[in-house]
């Protein structure tokens, strides 16, 4: 698949999850708070998400939004308490990992404003 469109994916993809935790700041908050992660966190998370994710849509700073992302995500994989029927969040966050490392390597070299 093209780099420009996988961009594009992961981008929408992290910028839409960070605009849920932004605009559902309780639900949010709680999620973190039952994690034991300190609340200000997670609403750092959800606006670092829209940054970096607008970043990737735009075509800027590719390989170091990637970079953000892949560390978003290796977190949220190892801080994210495992509950029955959860499989379906790691099946989601592992392909998009994976991406994220794919793109912190490759780059994008389609529509790339910056590298």
């Amino acid at each position: 698949m093209d780099p420009f469109l996988l961009r594009i994916l992961l981008g929408g993809f992290i910028a839409l999850h960070g605009i849920i935790k932004v605009t559902d700041i309780s639900q949010a908050n709680q999620t973190f708070e039952e994690a034991g992660i300190p609340v200000f966190l997670g609403n750092l998370t959800g606006i670092i998400e829209i940054i970096v994710g607008a970043t990737l849509i735009v075509g800027l700073l590719v390989k170091s939004s990637a970079i953000v992302v892949a560390l978003l995500l290796i977190i949220s994989i190892l801080l994210a308490p495992y509950q029955e029927g959860m499989i379906s969040y790691y099946e989601l966050l592992l392909p998009a990992l994976l991406l994220a490392v794919l793109l912190s390597v490759r780059g994008s070299r389609k529509l790339n404003l910056v590298t």
